[in-house]
């Protein structure tokens, strides 16, 4: 919590993270910081779409991560000039 008028602060992050952020009052209040070592990400859309226009070419590994289901990884190559199309599929916990 921080306090109207109180001075901002800063902190560094040594490692890669994914960190809840919830308001001990109201459950319904949360969210999430997430630390990358990495510039390219991206946050998908309203029909889960994303894309990564400035990604240089080169051989990557891709993680999608969702709050309730998890993470998956996919390693993708990207040509010069090439455009390429990377599906995850996340399925309901029972």
């Amino acid at each position: 919590m921080q306090p109207p008028g109180t001075p901002p602060f800063s902190y560094a992050y040594d490692r890669e993270e994914i960190i809840l952020i919830k308001c001990n009052i109201h459950p319904w209040m949360q969210g999430y910081f997430v630390v990358l070592k990495t510039s390219h990400f991206a946050v998908t859309d309203d029909d889960g779409r994303f894309s990564l226009p400035d990604l240089p070419p080169g051989h990557y590994v891709v993680t999608a991560w969702h709050e309730t289901y998890g993470t998956q990884t996919k390693e993708i190559t990207v040509a010069p000039g090439a455009a390429l199309s990377l599906d995850f599929t996340f399925a309901a916990k029972p």
